[in-house]
């Protein structure tokens, strides 16, 4: 790769032709290093490496940066996976703002659909972690950022003082709901049956090892194991069926739903649980 493509990699992957002018690339060499392919033009005045992330690209075509869910799927946290939209904080001054995957175009005329969030001042061509959840609150609602900031924190993408700006940034009715977060979770499944659980006001615990089966995802009360399954990762169904006849051998009943039950159909998982509580599974 050329000088170029190094100076537009140190400031982030994205950078303005005229940062890289003050650090002495000029039109010229710019030019080179774009008909060469070593950097790509992604709007008038803006160049980024083509190692960068296409959100990241489309959202600074755009004429801001990546952020809320967008933001937070490109540092790794939990999304819902059937969410297309391109989410991009825009600053208030900004005009002309183009179709995320063709600069002559206005946005107007994107077919990808794009969420434009007005902010007061630039961002950097993506949204830090805590601002990216505490955005993603007020766009998405409480449920969404609490699973973000689970995965956040499974994942260790947020420091002690990240959570506490994430707890001034964030809306106060999040802030009670945030004091349950925990870096148990391992998919966003997980996260959203926590949720499920703690409205039901059930007796819980997480990740819990048993001898003979393994660790499970939750055990409600003394006896009932729920297990869910994450968009990501499907156990062998025979493996399923042993884990839950092992359960049985000692005197546990099981539940066990997957991402589609728990994203989709939340009223038909909820019913199943408070089914299992009236005939006293807890306990049993």
């Amino acid at each position: 790769m050329t000088w170029v493509h190094d100076q537009v990699v140190s400031l982030g992957g994205v950078a303005r032709a005229s940062e890289l002018s003050r650090r002495g690339a000029g039109p010229g060499l710019i030019a080179s290093a774009w008909r060469s392919g070593e950097i790509v033009r992604v709007r008038k005045g803006w160049y980024a490496s083509p190692q960068m992330p296409s959100d990241v690209i489309q959202a600074v075509r755009v004429g801001g940066s990546l952020a809320c869910v967008s933001a937070a799927r490109n540092h790794g946290l939990w999304t819902p996976g059937d969410d297309t939209c391109l989410h991009v904080a825009v600053p208030s001054t900004a005009a002309r703002l183009r179709s995320p995957r063709n600069a002559r175009a206005p946005l107007a005329d994107a077919l990808r659909p794009v969420m434009v969030h007005w902010q007061r001042a630039s961002a950097p061509a993506v949204q830090a972690v805590p601002e990216s959840i505490a955005l993603a609150i007020r766009c998405q609602g409480a449920e969404t950022g609490f699973v973000l900031l689970e995965s956040a924190l499974h994942h260790r993408r947020l420091s002690r003082g990240e959570r506490a700006l994430l707890n001034v940034a964030a809306p106060n009715s999040f802030r009670s709901l945030a004091l349950h977060a925990g870096a148990l979770s391992e998919s966003g499944t997980e996260s959203l049956m926590k949720l499920l659980l703690l409205d039901l006001a059930l007796p819980f615990r997480q990740q819990v090892e048993m001898a003979g089966v393994g660790r499970v995802d939750f055990v409600l009360g003394n006896r009932l194991v729920v297990e869910v399954d994450s968009r990501e990762f499907h156990r062998d169904p025979l493996v399923d069926r042993q884990r839950d006849a092992a359960l049985s051998a000692r005197g546990y009943r099981s539940l066990r739903f997957m991402y589609a039950q728990i994203v989709h159909d939340r009223d038909a998982v909820r019913n199943a649980i408070v089914g299992a509580v009236i005939r006293g599974d807890l306990s049993a």
